[in-house]
């Protein structure tokens, strides 16, 4: 099962990082998604990707702008993901770790080789979102 843990500073207060990350109706910003939507009963988003993939999450645990953890799984793999909000020197430290486990033998290999890329990208995408580099 690949675990990934990517850290990131923002230079900007915890809240607006918090905001951007955790307030699905602005993630505008984000190039891997097509759609968001969530469930009839709203326990549960359905992001859908650029490939077309739909992805459940399950908001498992938060404590506002400190930690947030949810619950995944799509046609191809399944896990849990969680980010750690950090204050530090007027701006915020996030860890983002993704523990996902792909659902074959080639989806394992697959996740093993383009997790990592995945949130480098999201964070690429969350800084131009927040305006920092």
């Amino acid at each position: 099962m690949p675990r990934q843990t990517t850290e990131a500073f923002f230079d900007c207060p915890p809240e607006k990082v918090w905001r951007a990350v955790t307030e699905p109706s602005v993630w505008g910003w984000r190039s891997d998604l097509r759609r968001v939507r969530s469930t009839r009963d709203g326990r549960q988003l359905i992001t859908q990707d650029e490939d077309g993939v739909a992805t459940g999450f399950r908001l498992t645990a938060f404590a506002p702008y400190r930690w947030y953890a949810a619950e995944l799984q799509s046609r191809d793999a399944e896990g849990s993901c969680q980010a750690l909000f950090f204050a530090e020197g007027g701006g915020t430290r996030v860890e983002f770790t993704a523990d996902i486990h792909g659902k074959t033998a080639k989806q394992k290999l697959l996740l093993r080789l383009q997790l990592g890329k995945r949130q480098r990208r999201y964070i690429e995408d969350l800084k131009r979102e927040l305006g920092v580099s």
